[in-house]
């Protein structure tokens, strides 16, 4: 996929643009971005947020191709994470070409509520097996023979929005409170309505080996953060870097995940100190509008 060169050529000249920026360098637009500052004599910032370094469009073709193209010209490279960093040193690229800067939430609307909490457990993504779903609708059956008032917030579609109904109805529809697509600005109003946030994605492998996707960052995560909420993830790489020192559980570890749910639960106080943790912690790292005066630094020196 490409754009139009013309119309391109026409916007650069037209708004004295001296810096483009594009997604991903193995990305046919960034290719194309590449040609159009050499021609110009432009700045390239690229952002990457791929953190496998052995993921097939690094090293196979036609994309290696737009990988040492890109490489060539380039001004400097924003990884979102230190995770994308690491993956990006392993491609031999200097270190002196790449910055980390975090994305970031808007804390003035993602924030800790005084609400009434409905849902004992909260779920916002895709509905399907590589976000960890089925590790949580599994626990959450399990768990709601033990506990009474244990209930579950979901927000999302997918695939496996059979199972989530199924279990639906075994469990009580009292007991599940399903949403559905939610506009992105009025999710907001949803996490301060729980009492944990669950992220149990994991890794997809192409023929159960090589790794092509894990998480590259998880604006969900952030925004439960941000709002105040514990949270429970898997402990993958980007998921230590971004939750710290939060409840992390090993992939598909079914009784490690179900064990740190019943603990919450369980112990109020935990749960108060792991909000107040997190809260102050996308405070520090997560700020949309600190981040974005970051960029805009880095693209202007770029």
């Amino acid at each position: 996929m490409h754009y139009d060169d013309s119309q391109l050529i026409d916007a650069i000249r037209e708004k004295k643009i001296d810096v483009i920026v594009s997604v991903e360098l193995f990305s046919f637009i960034s290719r194309q971005a590449s040609a159009l500052c050499e021609r110009f004599s432009l700045s390239h910032v690229v952002i990457v947020w791929e953190n496998i370094s052995g993921h097939p469009f690094y090293h196979l073709p036609p994309f290696r191709g737009n990988v040492n193209s890109v490489l060539r010209r380039i001004s400097k490279i924003v990884a979102v994470t230190n995770r994308s960093k690491v993956s990006l040193l392993a491609l031999n690229i200097p270190a002196e070409k790449v910055a980390v800067i975090y994305p970031g939430v808007f804390l003035d609307r993602f924030r800790p509520l005084k609400m009434e909490k409905e849902f004992s457990m909260l779920f916002v993504g895709g509905l399907e097996k590589h976000k960890g779903f089925h590790l949580l609708l599994q626990v959450f059956e399990n768990l709601s023979e033990r506990y009474d008032g244990l209930t579950l917030g979901v927000v999302g579609d997918g695939r496996m929005k059979g199972r989530l109904l199924d279990v639906r109805r075994k469990c009580g529809e009292q007991r599940i409170v399903y949403f559905g697509n939610v506009p992105h600005s009025e999710v907001c109003s949803i996490y301060p309505r729980a009492k944990i946030f669950c992220f149990p994605s994991l890794r997809q492998k192409m023929l159960n080996l090589l790794p092509i996707r894990e998480e590259q960052f998880g604006f969900c995560l952030v925004e439960a953060m941000a709002s105040g909420l514990p949270v429970v993830a898997t402990n993958m790489n980007v998921m230590r870097e971004i939750v710290d020192n939060g409840c992390l559980f090993a992939e598909n570890d079914l009784t490690g995940f179900q064990n740190i749910i019943s603990t919450l639960v369980e112990n109020e106080d935990l749960r108060k100190r792991a909000s107040a943790q997190n809260r102050v912690r996308a405070q520090k790292l997560f700020d949309a509008r600190k981040q974005s005066k970051l960029l805009r630094k880095c693209l202007v020196s770029g």
